[in-house]
């Protein structure tokens, strides 16, 4: 993707998440962009790629994209388990 990111300092990401959208569907925010602006902070740490590793990089994220496929029926098996605890 070549392009500087910089880390997350909320230790729950997820609940972060819900928390923004719970804002946003009470009308607490006007949007998902003004939410996060409140309630995501970010380490001053700036992370930027480097150059020479791009090759591997884009080499990583197609093995990524290709275990995600090859997963899906997996991910299809254990999401209808959880279905069937939840019912007893």
């Amino acid at each position: 993707l070549m392009r500087a990111t910089s880390r997350s300092i909320n230790g729950e990401q997820a609940g972060v998440g819900a928390a923004i959208a719970a804002g946003v569907g009470s009308g607490v925010y006007a949007d998902i962009p003004s939410a996060c602006g409140r309630l995501v902070k970010f380490d001053e740490t700036v992370y930027t790629p480097k150059a020479a590793n791009v090759a591997v990089y884009d080499e990583m994220y197609e093995i990524y994209k290709q275990l995600y496929l090859d997963n899906r029926g997996s991910f299809a098996k254990l999401s209808s388990l959880d279905e069937r605890t939840a019912q007893a």
